[in-house]
C-alpha cells in the first residue's frame, strides 16, 4: 500500500513540473511576442546611452585618473591635491552638486588588466570600497561597463540584448563611499529609469528601498574567518575527503609568476577547465557576471591574484606533506599524527606475504592447493574398495606442510619414501583426476590475483589536477582576505582535491594575518524575506521553486552545498559554526506586477548563466533533459 501511495505522489510530483514548465514556457513566448512588436516601433535608447564615451570624454577621463579618492567621509565630488615626493594624498572637496560633473561610461578591457582604463580610473576606489566578493568580477570581466563620476566613484552595470529585450543591470555595490551611494544611484536611475539592480548588500538594498524600490532576496554569500575556523566533529568529512587525497599522492603549491609558462598555461586552460566544463549544467553558458573572468594570458599574478595548484604524485614519489595542527584542533605545540608511510601495491603484498612479491606468494598458495587435492584423491581412492595410498599422502601431506612454511624449505622424508610414494600415486586411478583439479585450482588462484603494477623506478612528473584562483578582498587600501574567484579540478582527480587546495589555502592565509576567505555567490540559497517590508511576492515564490524544485536548471543545490560545508551546517538565518558567516544578497525592482518583468528577469537569468534557451529549459523542467542535478559528483564550484 506505501509503495502504491509513493507512487501517486511521485506521478503528481512529475505532473506538476510538467504543468508549471509548460506554463513557464508559454508566458515567456507571450511575453517576447509582445516585446517583438514594441522593438519595431521602439527603439531602445539604452543601447546608445551604454556606448563607450567620446574620445573627447575618455581624455578628461584618462586626466582624470590621477584624482585619487580618499577613505574619508564627506558628499559631493573631490579630487586629490599635491601627491608629489610621495607624500600623503590632500583631498578637498570641489563641488557639492552632481549637476557639475557629467558621468562617464567606462567599458572593461579585461586584456589588458591592470592597464586598462577602467583600473586606471575605478581601481583606486576599488581598493577602498571593494569589500564584497563581487568587486574584483566588476573590473575584470568585459561584460562590466562603470558609471564612472570623477570623484565620487563608479557604478557597474551591464546590458543583455536578448528576446527584444535590453536590460539594464547595476551588478554588486557602488565602488564609492557610503555617503555617496545614494547621489550616485539617483543619478544612474535619472539615466537609465527602468533600472534593475542585483546583487546588493543589506546596506545597499536599504538604500535602494529608501528611493522606492521593491527589495527581495536572492541568496547568500559564505565568508570564512581565517584565523578562528578550525575542523570540528561537523566538518569531519571535509577533513576526511582532505586527508585521503594527500595520502594518495596529491600535494598543493602556490603557483609563482615565473613559472605560468605557455605549458602551464595550457594545462589550466585545457586540461583542467575544459576537462571541468564538460559536467557544468548550463555547457553552452558558462557562468558570468558572478563569477570572474580568466583570460589565461594574462593571469595578473603580480598584480595581488594568486594561484594554488594541486598536482597528483605517485604515492611512493609525493613529497612530504605538512599539516597545519591549529587547523586540524590541536593545540599549537602538538605535532599531528602522522600519515600512514607511502608504499607501492607490491611492497604492501610482499608485507602481508610474510616479505615475499606477490608471483611468489601466488604459486605457494598454488602448491598448497594441489598438495591438499592429491591427499583428497588418495582418500577417496581408500573409500572407494582400492588399496590404501599411503605413500603419496604421506608424501602429499609432507608438501603441502614444507611448502606452507616457506618456498625454500624441503620435504623432510626420506628420500625412498619419496620416490615410493611417487610411484605408487602414478598407479592410483584417482591420480590423474587430482592433477587436474590441482592444476585448475592453480590456475584459478593466479587469475584471481589482479595483475602487478611496479612502482616506477623514477618519479614521474606530478599531473596538475586542480586549481584554486584568488582575488584579494580590499578594504582601505589593505588586503584584508581573498575570495575564491575560480575553482576548477579534473573529472578523474581525488574527489578530496578541492578540499585538500581549500585546507592548505586556509593555513596559508592564517600564517599570513590575513582575515578572510570568502566562497562567493549561491543563487537562491536560504531566500528571506523578513528584512524589508516592501517586497515582490512572485519574484520571492520563484526564487524558492528554482532552488528546491529547479535544481536540474543549473544544480542550486549542489553549488550551495559545496560553499556552505565548512559552515556545520545551517541554523535558521546562520550557520552553527559562528566562524563562518552567511551574508545575504538582494534584488530591487521598480514594479511590483507580473508584466514584462517576468521576461526581464529570465533574460538576466540567461545573460549570466543560470539558464539556456527557452526551449532548453523547458525540457530540463520537465526532466525531458539532464542538468546540473544528474551531472558530477556534487563537487561543484565556480
Amino acid at each position: 500500500m506505501q509503495a502504491v501511495q509513493r507512487a501517486g505522489v511521485a506521478c503528481g510530483w512529475k505532473a506538476l513540473q510538467v504543468f508549471v514548465g509548460c506554463m513557464f514556457f508559454v508566458i515567456l513566448n507571450t511575453l517576447w511576442a509582445i516585446a517583438s512588436v514594441h522593438r519595431i516601433f521602439v527603439k531602445p535608447a539604452a543601447l546608445k546611452r551604454c556606448r563607450p564615451s567620446s574620445l573627447a570624454a575618455t581624455a578628461a577621463a584618462a586626466a582624470a585618473a590621477s584624482a585619487v579618492p580618499a577613505s574619508g567621509t564627506g558628499t559631493g565630488l573631490k579630487q586629490a591635491a599635491d601627491k608629489q615626493n610621495g607624500g600623503p594624498i590632500i583631498i578637498r572637496a570641489v563641488a557639492t552638486s552632481t549637476e557639475a560633473v557629467r558621468p562617464i561610461m567606462v567599458h572593461n578591457d579585461s586584456a589588458k588588466g591592470h592597464e586598462s582604463l577602467a583600473w586606471k580610473l575605478v581601481g583606486p576606489y576599488m581598493k577602498l570600497y571593494g569589500r564584497n566578493a563581487i568587486a574584483n568580477s566588476q573590473l575584470f570581466n568585459p561584460e562590466f561597463i562603470h558609471f564612472y563620476v570623477p570623484g565620487m566613484g563608479s557604478l557597474p552595470y551591464i546590458v543583455a540584448d536578448i528576446y527584444s529585450r535590453v536590460i539594464v543591470s547595476v551588478i554588486g555595490d557602488p565602488l564609492a563611499h557610503r555617503s555617496n551611494w545614494r547621489t550616485i544611484s539617483e543619478m544612474f536611475v535619472k539615466e537609465f529609469p527602468g533600472t534593475y539592480f542585483y546583487h546588493a548588500s543589506k546596506e545597499y538594498a536599504q538604500v535602494l528601498h529608501d528611493i522606492g524600490y521593491y527589495i527581495n532576496d536572492v541568496g547568500a554569500e559564505t565568508t570564512l574567518q581565517v584565523q578562528q575556523w578550525t575542523y570540528s566533529s561537523k566538518t569531519r568529512t571535509v577533513r576526511a575527503a582532505a586527508r585521503a587525497a594527500r595520502e594518495s599522492g596529491v600535494r598543493i603549491r602556490e603557483l609563482q609568476p615565473h613559472e605560468f609558462d605557455d605549458e602551464m598555461r595550457r594545462k589550466l586552460q585545457y586540461e583542467v577547465s575544459e576537462d571541468w566544463l564538460q559536467k557544468k549544467a548550463v555547457a553552452e553558458r558558462v557562468l558570468r557576471v558572478f563569477v570572474r573572468n580568466v583570460d589565461y594570458e594574462n593571469m595578473q599574478l603580480a598584480n595581488g591574484v594568486r594561484v594554488f595548484v594541486a598536482e597528483a604524485h605517485h604515492p611512493a614519489h609525493a613529497p612530504p606533506a605538512v599539516v597545519d595542527p591549529v587547523l586540524q584542533g590541536l593545540p599549537a605545540n602538538v605535532k599531528p599524527p602522522k600519515p600512514p608511510r607511502n608504499k607501492s601495491r607490491s611492497s604492501l603484498a610482499g608485507a602481508a606475504s610474510g616479505g615475499l612479491s606477490r608471483s611468489n606468494s601466488v604459486l605457494t598458495r598454488a602448491s598448497s592447493i594441489a598438495s591438499q587435492l592429491s591427499v583428497l584423491a588418495s582418500l577417496t581412492g581408500l573409500a572407494s574398495g582400492s588399496q590404501p595410498n599411503l605413500p603419496a599422502a604421506a608424501a602429499a601431506a609432507a608438501a603441502g606442510k614444507g611448502s606452507s612454511n616457506s618456498l625454500s624449505s624441503e620435504a623432510s622424508l626420506p628420500s625412498e619414501l619419496t620416490a615410493a610414494a611417487a610411484k605408487e600415486t602414478s598407479t592410483s586411478p584417482f591420480a590423474a583426476a587430482g592433477a587436474a583439479a590441482a592444476a585448475a585450482a592453480a590456475a584459478a588462484a593466479a587469475a584471481s590475483v589482479p595483475e602487478e603494477q611496479e612502482e616506477p623506478a623514477e618519479p614521474a612528473a606530478p599531473e596538475l589536477v586542480g586549481f584554486v584562483l584568488l582575488d584579494p578582498l580590499w578594504q582601505d587600501n589593505e588586503e584584508v582576505g581573498y575570495v575564491s574567484s575560480i575553482c576548477r579540478m579534473k573529472r578523474t582527480a581525488h574527489q578530496g582535491t578541492l578540499k585538500l587546495l581549500y585546507e592548505d589555502i586556509i593555513s596559508k592565509l592564517r600564517s599570513e594575518g590575513r582575515r578572510e576567505l570568502a566562497f562567493g555567490f549561491a543563487p537562491f540559497f536560504n531566500v528571506r524575506d523578513d528584512v524589508f517590508g516592501r517586497l515582490v511576492h512572485w519574484i520571492r515564490w520563484t526564487n524558492l521553486y528554482f532552488y528546491h524544485c529547479a535544481n536540474n536548471l543549473y544544480a542550486f543545490q549542489n553549488l550551495a552545498f559545496s560553499k556552505i560545508r565548512y559552515g556545520a551546517g545551517v541554523d535558521g538565518d546562520a550557520f552553527r559554526d559562528p566562524n563562518v558567516k552567511m551574508t545575504h544578497i538582494y534584488m530591487a525592482t521598480k514594479s511590483p506586477l507580473p508584466g514584462m518583468e517576468v521576461l526581464d528577469l529570465y533574460v538576466l537569468c540567461m545573460y549570466v548563466g543560470f539558464m539556456a534557451e527557452m526551449f532548453d529549459t523547458l525540457l530540463k523542467l520537465v526532466g525531458a533533459r539532464k542538468g546540473g542535478a544528474n551531472l558530477g559528483s556534487g563537487e561543484t564550484c565556480e
